[in-house]
């Protein structure tokens, strides 16, 4: 059922322009844990910041990513990633998430927007 949820909220997400505060990794990896939880994780960022200058000192003074996924009682998992995971690699300064739907991730990109990339060259990142 969980795993339904997923794919129909991540169907809807792709495609959407990126924003930062609303659309985009941090905001989708909330999401997709709340799909997955029911909770609302994705409200301690969702609206907080609205340019990427913001969205890099909310991280630095807020919390991380990382960090709010290990409180909302996240663990780091074993690889092979599996579907519903959430892959965390560092790029361009930011920790940035990608909920991992088996071989394929769901991303949201600056230049991209919601994009469905490869699974394996996430893992490829630094920091992943």
């Amino acid at each position: 059922m969980r795993t339904e949820a997923l794919l129909l909220w991540a169907r809807r997400r792709l495609g959407l322009r990126f924003a930062w505060g609303s659309v985009d990794c941090a905001i989708l990896c909330g999401e997709a844990y709340d799909v997955l939880t029911g909770r609302n994780l994705a409200a301690q960022y969702r609206g907080r910041y609205s340019t990427a200058g913001q969205a890099k000192r909310f991280q630095r003074r807020r919390i991380d990513l990382l960090e709010v996924l290990r409180a909302a009682g996240c663990h780091e998992a074993k690889l092979p990633a599996r579907f519903g995971d959430i892959l965390v690699a560092e790029k361009d300064g930011f920790l940035c998430g990608h909920v991992c739907l088996g071989a394929h991730v769901l991303s949201a990109w600056p230049d991209k927007g919601v994009a469905l990339g490869l699974t394996a060259d996430v893992m490829a990142l630094p920091g992943a």
